[in-house]
């Protein structure tokens, strides 16, 4: 898919206030992979997903995942030599502690604390060397205020999580 196809596909489906801030991202965001010969992206998460240690939090609405849930998914044909980008909304993020890798490097920018009764897209880099064809896993963790599992975890959702990777 082109990359300009994919930035109005992915403004089209957004709306609110945030759009003008989220097309802004996407364009900075995919800035490195315009030069590149082919990009791709993959699906890794689609439906409301709940991390937290309160299944009551949201209403019972998503799927309650607990304190840490693993997702594994294909990158095919990807170029691990290259930079790529995770996408994915979030709602009631209250902390920095909470964990997003991806096959056990950690994705900064991905959750950042921000409690609102609002969806907010959030953008994070994956390192060169990081990605693989097949088997790679993403790891989402909820965590407390003192960055560790146990006790009153962050309660919060995340959906629409998408990967941007570029291929040779």
């Amino acid at each position: 898919m082109q990359i300009k196809t994919l930035i109005k596909t992915t403004a089209l489906s957004m709306s609110g206030k945030s759009l003008l801030a989220i097309a802004a991202s996407l364009v900075m965001a995919l800035a490195p992979m315009a030069a590149a010969q082919s990009a791709n992206y993959v699906y890794i998460v689609a439906g409301n997903q709940h991390f937290g240690d309160d299944p009551a939090a949201f209403g019972g609405n998503g799927v309650f995942r607990g304190d840490d849930f693993d997702y594994t998914f294909n990158a095919p044909g990807v170029d691990p030599s290259k930079r790529a980008v995770l996408m994915l909304w979030n709602l009631n993020v209250a902390t920095h502690c909470n964990v997003v890798t991806i096959n056990g490097t950690s994705i900064s920018g991905a959750l950042v604390a921000q409690v609102s009764n609002e969806w907010a897209t959030r953008i994070g880099e994956v390192p060169a060397g990081v990605l693989k064809a097949t088997g790679n896993v993403l790891h989402i963790g909820a965590r407390n205020t003192s960055c560790t599992v146990g006790g009153n975890l962050d309660d919060f959702m995340i959906d629409n999580v998408v990967l941007l990777y570029q291929k040779p």
